[in-house]
């Protein structure tokens, strides 16, 4: 099974307190999913590592493809 390369945006407003965001999006592997913070006051934009400043957990494995993720961040994104 192939998935076709589609670019789907999900948009999440840190409140400072919260570390994990969850999202409903086929994919295949963690590393398919890009994670950039935006400084609201800014549109100052800061990719993030896998690793480093958040992981993904994925659910709904079928077929060796995920049906949604939690980006868990180490440490919870700003307001």
């Amino acid at each position: 099974m192939s998935i076709a390369e589609s670019t789907t945006r999900f948009s999440s407003t840190g409140n400072g307190v919260t570390t994990n965001f969850t999202f409903s999006c086929p994919y295949v592997d963690p590393d398919d999913i890009r994670v950039v913070l935006v400084v609201i006051a800014t549109g100052v934009e800061e990719p993030q590592t896998r690793g480093v400043h958040y992981d993904v957990v994925g659910s709904g494995l079928a077929n060796g493809v995920y049906a949604s993720a939690s980006v868990n961040f180490n440490t919870a994104p700003p307001s």
